[in-house]
């Protein structure tokens, strides 16, 4: 090989060694491994001196409620209700939902509503969806019969242009 070829390659080689160098230190040099986390010393739940009520919970939601989903947003968790008509709204706790009831609680795929009857608990529910049902059969296939040609077709056809008692080309 030429000399010039065998001075860029040792170049090119030279170059590769001083990169893999310089990020093998720089990886050496990362953060020191961030300290185990702190084991937090369980608390006691303190008895309570006045009886909580009784709550009552309701079987089933009124008709056309469902929980889309649950939203944060800075730390404020809001229901997704749809309602009845259609329509969507975003309730925190303590906000009335209109003929369902009052927010108490939000928190993972569920909501808590204070209503007459008692609590109602809403569990998330995806969305009912239209399934597509054909209204009329698929055509299906006829079979064919297979062509069949007459045995006049078969037979060698006279040629118009020649002429009368002359046989044909």
């Amino acid at each position: 090989m030429d000399q010039r070829v065998w001075a860029f390659l040792a170049g090119l080689a030279t170059a590769l060694l001083f990169a893999a160098i310089l990020w093998l230190l720089s990886s050496l040099r990362a953060s020191p491994p961030s300290p185990p986390p702190q084991a937090i010393a369980p608390t006691m739940a303190q008895p309570t001196t006045t009886p909580s009520p009784t709550v009552v919970a309701v079987a089933e939601a009124p008709r056309g409620y469902r929980l889309a989903g649950v939203a944060e947003n800075a730390g404020q968790l809001y229901a997704v209700v749809e309602q009845p008509d259609g329509h969507h709204g975003l309730f925190r706790q303590g906000e009335e939902v209109p003929g369902l009831g009052t927010v108490v609680r939000i928190g993972g795929e569920k909501a808590v509503f204070g209503t007459a009857a008692g609590e109602l608990t809403l569990w998330v529910a995806p969305a009912a969806t239209a399934t597509r049902t054909p209204t009329t059969p698929k055509p299906t296939a006829t079979p064919r019969a297979p062509s069949v040609r007459s045995p006049t077709a078969l037979t060698p056809r006279s040629n118009a242009s020649a002429a009368p008692g002359r046989p044909a080309s």
